[in-house]
């Protein structure tokens, strides 16, 4: 499963209550264990300031999605559609990114409607810079049918 799958559906919301950290770089992250087609791949994090509220900018496999440090809960909703242009479903995300020291913790709550099938997740991540400025995500995720930890390290590009 890709990181914006688990992120967010991961990286939009939260008001800065301490220095937000800079995050910002060239990574390579590992291939997904759980898909055997996956193969490693580049993520890049860039962020701005504007009036004290820092925006993540996260991009991986040529989408980027933007995480607002602001303290506020953001909410996205959406619509699927079928090959044929016909409604197909739906989602609902709501996401939350605050500033802790040296990273930032982003929360979410999705729900998806597709096909007629529900699906709803919950997670909570970390993401930081370790000592030697890889990019690191740590935390947990529960979903329709069961529950994961995420433990991803992507190593820092020269």
């Amino acid at each position: 499963m890709k990181l914006f799958s688990i992120l967010a559906v991961t990286f939009f919301a939260a008001k800065t209550f301490a220095a937000c950290p800079d995050l910002s770089g060239s990574f390579t992250c590992p291939a997904d264990k759980s898909d055997s087609t996956s193969e490693p791949h580049e993520l890049i994090v860039s962020q701005d300031e504007v009036d004290g509220i820092t925006t993540y900018y996260v991009t991986e496999y040529d989408s980027e999605q933007a995480f607002v440090a602001d303290g506020n809960v953001h909410i996205e909703e959406g619509k699927y559609m079928d090959e044929n242009g016909n409604e197909n479903g739906g989602y609902k995300i709501e996401m939350k990114t605050v500033c802790i020291k040296n990273a930032i913790k982003i929360t979410q709550k999705a729900e998806e409607l597709w096909d007629g099938e529900r699906f709803v997740s919950n997670s909570a991540v970390t993401a930081q810079l370790d000592a030697k400025k890889n990019f690191t995500v740590k935390g947990s995720v529960r979903y329709t049918g069961g529950s994961a930890k995420i433990n991803l390290k992507c190593a820092r590009n020269p």
